[in-house]
């Protein structure tokens, strides 16, 4: 039987079209205007407070912001720890996407890695991996632990915002500029959040030179990425600046790959020295095949695959736990290989089989340990287990687990109107409107039992469709108190968004079994679903393959009225900063179901946001500074749920309202240095934050209910939610960043928790409560170090060369925090980065070729989740502008 090809996702016809319009648009723009390079004029407008200085940037170092107070605040001056990443960090550490930002800055962590090079756990609101055991407390629902996957200061962030505006999902890192990081509760500014943070990307805008980039990548995994950058003052007042890119590469994991078309428009026009005009809009298309992580072993699983005792290989048919499709009476040989087949399928059936075959070692923690029981064993073991699996299934056997089809669409137009009519006086009105569309996870076959058979697996496609659109109104007062300066900001803010969802789930027929064991038996995940069946957008009676017999549609919106006062002021001569805010916010939720036309509210909630901290100048370069945050965050859960209505009795009716909303209150103590002319600047901050009033499922009550109505489904058909959860993170971290020496940049970061533990949740069962109680939270280890250095040479024969590299380390972590059968650790690691690259002029312009190796030594570790990080990978980059 000759070897087909792994089935991938090719370049459709419209992949290249649109990489051909956006050369053809760039050139246009470069040639068309060309003409008047040299009678361009050289006007400098004045900047408003809302935009931060252009030469605020020196390489890696930013010295202003303004994510963090709202208009651009020097971050010396700032009583907040706030961390700039500029375009230059971006592109020498080959940062591909928001996962990786997280390796080289302070208190970061992710709640679950998706194993991949190049995709983001953040795509259209992607959580990643919330499947994992003791899932029952509402960790990892949306509207409890935001959907993104990030976490700051040890708690998950809610805001990602894009130009200091919701963006909906579907963030890159195309057509970046810089990213700031504001760490700690920052509702104040930005509503309702999380109190660990909020990360702001604020994006290219036009500049008044000509310029034309383009970027090429190549790497491991077939990587392939093109880049395009073209910038044009078109009038003395008006510029233009087009981006694009294009991005494709398959993964470390088999049948996984990764394609995204990027377009981007940008118009600024300054019709006179007191009003900016800004239109922007983007597109982003996605489509991919997504995989979970290979297998992974402990020494009890390894053994009983090569070496299974007679009471595992030969248990009976009518075993306790389930079907036995190994043992089927043709000799020690034939069971073995179907055995072998059947566990690398699904490693639930090991544990099933332990039961059965040795009931009396019930459920001990070395078999609760399978997934992931250190990765030195899996390292250990992994190749033998990878030429087992190679002569069990072939060599295109696939371990990573259930993997599917997904296709995101995301579109946002943004316009920003700046205007200083006068010196005391700034305004500025932004908003955006988007839509995103997700066709998300067709789950494919699983490997087939040992006896080839399909029989009784399911799949299940859905669609999400969401609007949104966001409306800010700011404005800055200026005036003087006893001669010193001071700031009044104020504004009002319009969120709103709608969402529908819909799927459907279906054993698969004899028909498409056949189409799979047709295919491959031995790779029984692919073709894709979508190559067989088209998934179209069509209303959801039809979805892709289904003929719908219980299809679902349920429709959202959310409304969102806020409006806040803040005073900075200067004291002292300029040596005391102060800061002090308040922020009201009114949301209203409403749903309708598929044959419903009108909407029904699901509650209003309000609540304030406060802020108040200063900073005082000790000498010209060292600051000190504190501040004050509390963070207000609504519940989106009732007291009572249940899967169906009509579960319900009248006593829960009677009891069901909106449970009382979430707080968050931080403080933060530290220093902040800018010395030696702005070469050398860092943070060193402690902090203490406190999550209270979250959710959590009655366990008890809910478990109660279900004994009472003698369902025997083993489900909490209604189940019953209560506040009075306590997560506490303190702890102390740093960033320094300098730069010694003409050509070298030193970017340096450290954490450290004293604590970061659930406190209390008075929802759990004592049994309970002993393994959770005081257990740090997930995927937050006690240290994490990075540092990330360049150097280039500046003159001399080998002037234009750069060698840089970085090393990250991080103590163990614990993936989950409500397990109390589980006892999972991720180990500590450390991990090396490599930069060599080389400037040179040619073509009348600059060229930069350098070559980034991450994870030079490929080391095998999970950066949180349950999930592999990725192993060794290449990037060669090879950068043209002029």
């Amino acid at each position: 039987m000759s070897k087909k090809p792994s089935p991938r996702f090719y370049p459709r016809t419209k992949n290249f079209r649109t990489f051909l319009l956006l050369v053809s648009l760039s050139l246009l723009i470069e040639k068309g205007t060309a003409y008047a390079q040299e009678e361009a004029g050289s006007d400098v407008f004045e900047l408003d407070p809302f935009t931060v200085q252009t030469d605020d940037v020196q390489g890696y170092i930013a010295t202003t912001a303004m994510t963090a107070t709202k208009i651009g605040t020097a971050i010396k001056d700032t009583p907040l720890n706030v961390q700039v990443m500029t375009a230059e960090f971006l592109d020498d550490a080959a940062m591909l996407n928001f996962e990786e930002i997280t390796s080289y800055s302070s208190s970061f962590s992710q709640d679950a890695v998706n194993g991949s090079n190049f995709n983001s756990v953040l795509n259209a609101g992607q959580r990643g991996d919330t499947t994992g055991p003791s899932n029952i407390s509402g960790q990892g629902r949306v509207g409890v632990t935001p959907p993104n996957g990030i976490r700051l200061r040890a708690f998950p962030i809610s805001n990602i915002l894009r130009n200091g505006l919701p963006r909906g999902g579907n963030h890159t890192l195309k057509g970046v500029d810089r990213v700031e990081v504001v760490k700690g509760p920052v509702a104040i500014f930005f509503g309702q959040s999380q109190p660990g943070g909020a990360i702001n990307y604020v994006t290219k805008r036009p500049v008044d030179i000509y310029q034309y980039k383009v970027k090429t990548r190549v790497g491991e995994d077939n990587l392939r990425a093109v880049e395009l950058d073209a910038n044009a003052p078109l009038l003395d007042s008006l510029g233009i600046r087009l981006l694009g890119s294009w991005q494709e590469s398959d993964d470390w994991r088999q049948f996984v790959n990764f394609t995204e078309e990027y377009l981007g428009l940008v118009l600024k026009w300054d019709p006179t020295p007191w009003l900016t005009i800004v239109l922007e809009g983007e597109k982003i298309d996605r489509t991919g095949n997504s995989g979970g992580s290979p297998i992974v072993t402990n020494p009890l699983y390894h053994n009983d695959f090569f070496n299974p005792p007679d009471e595992i290989l030969f248990l009976p048919q009518d075993s306790t736990y389930g079907r036995n499709p190994w043992n089927r009476g043709f000799g020690r040989e034939d069971t073995l290989r179907r055995w072998q087949q059947t566990i690398l399928r699904n490693r639930d059936n090991w544990v099933n089989a332990r039961q059965s075959a040795f009931p009396e070692e019930g459920y001990p923690s070395v078999i609760t340990q399978y997934f992931f029981d250190g990765v030195k064993e899996y390292e250990n073991n992994r190749q033998s287990f990878e030429d087992a699996a190679a002569d069990v299934y072939g060599p295109d056997a696939n371990l990573s687990g259930p993997n599917g089809f997904t296709s995101d669409v995301g579109e946002v137009a943004y316009y920003e109107i700046s205007v200083r009519p006068y010196s005391w006086l700034s305004l500025k009105a932004s908003g955006n409107y988007g839509e995103n569309s997700r066709k998300f996870r067709m789950t494919g076959v699983n490997m087939p039992y040992g006896d080839m058979t399909l029989a009784g697996t399911s799949v299940n496609t859905g669609q999400l469709e969401s609007k949104f659109t966001n409306h800010i109104f700011d404005m800055v007062f200026r005036f003087d108190l006893f001669g010193t300066p001071q700031k009044i900001v104020t504004g009002g803010e319009l969120r709103w968004s709608e969402t529908v969802r819909w799927r459907n789930d279906r054993t698969w027929t004899q028909e498409l079994t056949q189409i799979y064991r047709e295919w491959d038996p031995r790779a029984a995940y692919y073709p894709p679903l979508d190559e067989i069946y088209p998934l179209t957008s069509r209303e959801p009676d039809v979805i892709g393959i289904f003929e719908p017999s219980d299809a679902s549609r349920a429709y959202n919106r959310s409304e969102r009225l806020g409006s806040y006062v803040m005073h900075q002021g200067e004291f002292l001569n300029g040596r005391l900063h102060t800061m002090a805010g308040i922020r009201h916010e009114n949301s209203k939720e409403k749903s309708r179901g598929v044959l419903s036309i009108d909407w029904r509210d699901l509650g209003t909630t309000s609540g304030t946001s406060q802020a108040i901290g200063f900073v005082y100048e000790v000498t010209n370069s060292v600051n000190i500074y504190a501040s004050w945050n509390q963070n207000y965050q609504p519940n989106t859960r009732f007291s009572v749920e249940a899967s169906d209505l009509g579960d319900f009795n009248q006593q829960d009716l009677n009891e069901r309202q909106w449970l009382e909303d979430e707080t968050g209150t931080g403080i933060d103590l530290g220093l902040k240095v800018e010395a030696f002319d702005g070469k050398l600047t860092g943070q060193f901050s402690y902090f203490e934050i406190e999550r209270e009033g979250i959710s959590r499922l009655d366990y008890q009550r809910s478990l109660q209910r279900m004994l009472d109505e003698g369902w025997t489904d083993d489900s909490f058909r209604v189940r019953y939610y209560v506040n009075g959860g306590l997560e506490r993170a303190e702890g102390f971290e740093t960033e320094i960043l300098s730069t010694p020496l003409p050509g070298w940049q030193i970017l340096l970061s450290y954490t450290y928790y004293f604590d970061a533990n659930v406190v209390s949740d008075p929802s759990l069962a004592d049994f309970q409560a002993e393994a959770v109680i005081g257990q740090g939270l997930p995927n937050v280890s006690k240290q994490r170090l990075s540092l990330w250095t360049n150097y280039e040479i500046q003159e001399g024969r080998l002037e234009g060369f750069s060698i840089g590299g970085g090393v990250r380390y991080a103590s163990a972590s614990k993936p989950f925090v409500y397990n109390w059968q589980y006892d999972i650790t991720n180990g500590s690691y450390t991990i090396y980065d490599a930069r060599l690259a080389y400037k040179f002029e040619a073509l009348k312009g600059n060229f930069n070729l350098a070559l980034n190796v991450k994870n030079v030594t490929d080391k095998l570790y999970s950066s949180g989740g349950l999930g592999f990080s990725p192993p060794r990978i290449w990037i060669l980059s090879l950068h043209y502008s002029y």
